[in-house]
């Protein structure tokens, strides 16, 4: 459980990738569960190198119900972002290679590449970003 609440909040505190609401994103939703964790227990930590993690898996065991339910979302929520990563890296390797190897990584660049890139992507790569963007 420590390990799993470690690694979740270091995502989440450092990224903030996905959206827990239309309205929230990951991180916003987080802060907004565990603000008075945050407070009460890591107020006078330094942010940075991992340390706001470290102060919430110290006090793991003191968390209130609402931030672990957060933290249990987001660790759903993180794992099936990154099954579609994956997903998507495996059927369209030879694309991002050969169409969009110039396009910077994150905040949906590479999937808007091969969406604008259109008929020159594989049939398999089409695919597979069909099916993670309809999810």
């Amino acid at each position: 459980m420590k390990n799993t609440f470690v690694c979740t909040t270091l995502v989440v505190l450092l990224f903030g990738v996905a959206t827990a609401t239309a309205q929230e994103t990951l991180l916003e939703y987080m802060l907004d569960a565990c603000e008075d964790e945050l407070v009460e227990f890591c107020d006078r930590v330094t942010p940075g190198e991992g340390r706001l993690l470290y102060c919430m898996a110290a006090h793991e065991d003191r968390i209130s119900s609402e931030c672990a339910v957060a933290l249990y979302d987001a660790a759903g929520i993180l794992q099936e972002l990154a099954n579609a990563v994956a997903f998507l890296a495996a059927a369209c390797a030879t694309d991002i290679n050969a169409y969009c190897a110039d396009t910077p990584m994150g905040e949906g660049r590479i999937l808007g590449c091969l969406e604008a890139k259109g008929d020159d992507v594989s049939d398999a790569c089409k695919a597979a970003v069909s099916e993670v963007v309809e999810e």
